[in-house]
């Protein structure tokens, strides 16, 4: 079906290739998973702890656990937003063996995190890097 998508659009456009890529769940799974590898690669093998909201996609989780991350799950305010505090406090708690927050961009609840940024900055004082599919 790709194969067919991509043909129908390079002739109607006349190009001679065309890139299809998926920014899907499996594709944050993919970069977590080689995030894992990573920090191993350091010597970092003690991070190993996934911050993940509430308002992520179920495969987050699922990505994190088969990689054999240890879930932290922070939850959100009443505008659907990642509770900057909850995260705060997760990753200060995890600090040590903090690898990373995995988001969903927008949220399963259609929002854009109005604090991601802070959020962003808080998990990178701790120590970790984000993710977000």
């Amino acid at each position: 079906m790709l194969h067919h998508c991509a043909s129908s659009l390079m002739d109607k456009q006349g190009r001679k290739s065309l890139l299809i890529t998926s920014f899907s769940g499996r594709a944050a799974s993919m970069l977590l998973l080689s995030l894992s590898f990573t920090w191993k690669a350091r010597g970092d093998h003690h991070r190993n702890v996934c911050i993940i909201p509430f308002s992520a996609h179920e495969t987050n989780p699922a990505s994190a656990a088969m990689c054999g991350m240890k879930m932290v799950l922070v939850g959100t305010d009443a505008k659907g937003n990642i509770n900057i505090e909850d995260s705060r406090k997760a990753a200060e708690t995890n600090k040590d063996n903090l690898s990373t927050l995995m988001v969903t961009y927008p949220s399963t609840h259609g929002v854009y995190e109005e604090g991601i940024d802070e959020i962003c900055e808080i998990i990178h004082d701790n120590g970790g890097s984000k993710l977000h599919g």
